[in-house]
């Protein structure tokens, strides 16, 4: 019972000291809710007026299983939002004023599983870096899967799983997600109203 008081009190030291640490690196300014988590806080890099929110979990590799690679770059005036997951081990770029929304997944990297005569846990891993252009909103439990770019603008609907590169301004929705119309073509229609 003692040992996992310990374990607690150095955890809660840690994850405070790191918090610290982001903070001060970041000039001050207030970049993260209280219970975010971060891994391998020297691969963050945020511009100003960047906010993460409670609960998101950010992963920015830099361990011996992701073979010492990865990093997130979050653009500024972004939002991370609640609960949201990043797994940047295989990098990734997330532009400014980029809107992402509570329980995203952003993952840049994937188990392969096509080799049944192997576990999977054991096929070697596959990086692919995910680039989120500049003024991009993302939906609610959206996931944003390895090798995916998202250009300027675009919009991704909620609970979209996105496998291919969404063009700028599209709005993409559904499973896997698909292009529906553009920011473009809305506000033309509308204009011409």
């Amino acid at each position: 019972m003692f040992f996992r008081f310990f374990r607690f009190l150095r955890w809660s030291f840690k994850d405070a000291y790191t918090r610290f640490r982001i903070q001060e690196r970041f000039g001050g300014h207030e970049v993260l809710a209280a219970t975010v988590r971060i891994v391998s806080p020297h691969r963050l890099d945020c511009g100003d007026g960047v906010y993460i929110d409670h609960g998101a979990y950010l992963h920015c590799g830099d361990c011996e299983w992701c073979r010492d690679q990865g990093s997130i770059t979050i653009g500024r005036g972004s939002y991370i939002g609640p609960q949201s997951i990043l797994f940047g081990m295989g990098g990734i770029d997330i532009g400014e004023d980029v809107m992402i929304s509570p329980n995203v997944v952003v993952s840049s990297v994937q188990h392969p599983y096509r080799d049944t005569s192997s576990p999977m846990y054991r096929q070697p891993r596959v990086y692919e870096p995910v680039v989120i252009e500049s003024d991009v909103y993302i939906g609610s439990n959206a996931v944003i899967t390895p090798g995916v770019r998202i250009g300027k603008g675009a919009v991704v609907g909620a609970g979209a799983v996105v496998t291919r590169d969404v063009a700028p301004y599209a709005i993409v929705v559904g499973v896997p997600a698909r292009p529906t119309s553009s920011r473009n073509t809305e506000a033309a229609q509308s204009s011409s109203s």
